[in-house]
C-alpha cells in the first residue's frame, strides 16, 4: 500500500478545522491511519481495485 506522512499540528480548539482537514484527504482518497507523537499524519491510499 502507498502511504503518505504530513506533519500537522492540531489543537483542541481548532477541532471543526480538523475535521474539514481529515475528512478533504479521505475525498481525496486517502485515509487517516494514525498520528505519532500528536504531529506527524500517517495516510494510506485507498481504492476500489
Amino acid at each position: 500500500m502507498e502511504t503518505r506522512t504530513e506533519i500537522h499540528f492540531f489543537f483542541l480548539p481548532d477541532f471543526e478545522t480538523e475535521e474539514v482537514y481529515l475528512a478533504e484527504h479521505h475525498r481525496q482518497g486517502w485515509k487517516f491511519q494514525k498520528n505519532k507523537f500528536g504531529f506527524f499524519y500517517i495516510f494510506e491510499k485507498y481504492g476500489l481495485k
